[in-house]
């Protein structure tokens, strides 16, 4: 598997790092944790964080339920690679902090998560 980062050193963003720190674990750690094989791409444009992944996806049923406490999307306790709680936690300090997550994926393709975060400056030809 390949990581690939698309984030221009000089690209500061606007948020608590403590904060901050949690939710990319928690993402980062989903990302890489379901990716068998392909790349991990994290990219920054227009004021939003990208993490997309080439692994095993979320099958659409789940989606609506990503971010509910304790919600798996696999099947069996032996198919699953956590507890649960991971997202929902993502999800409460996004909403606290005023960050809007979006998570879009497609079974067996990969998901994709946008993280809005703003430049702690001006905005820049950085952003992009």
């Amino acid at each position: 598997m390949q990581t690939v980062i698309d984030v221009g050193s000089s690209v500061q963003v606007k948020a608590d790092a403590s904060a901050l720190a949690i939710v990319l674990s928690n993402l980062t750690d989903n990302a890489l944790r379901y990716t068998d094989h392909g790349c991990v791409r994290f990219s920054y444009a227009r004021g939003r964080l990208h993490i997309e992944d080439t692994g095993s996806g979320i099958p659409e049923h789940a989606l609506p339920h990503v971010f509910d406490r304790f919600y798996q999307a696999s099947q069996t306790p032996s198919e699953a690679k956590g507890f649960g709680i991971g997202l929902s936690i993502v999800k409460k300090i996004c909403d606290r902090r005023g960050w809007a997550i979006q998570i879009e994926s497609e079974q067996d393709q990969g998901t994709r998560v946008a993280l809005s975060l703003p430049l702690a400056g001006p905005a820049s030809a950085a952003e992009d």
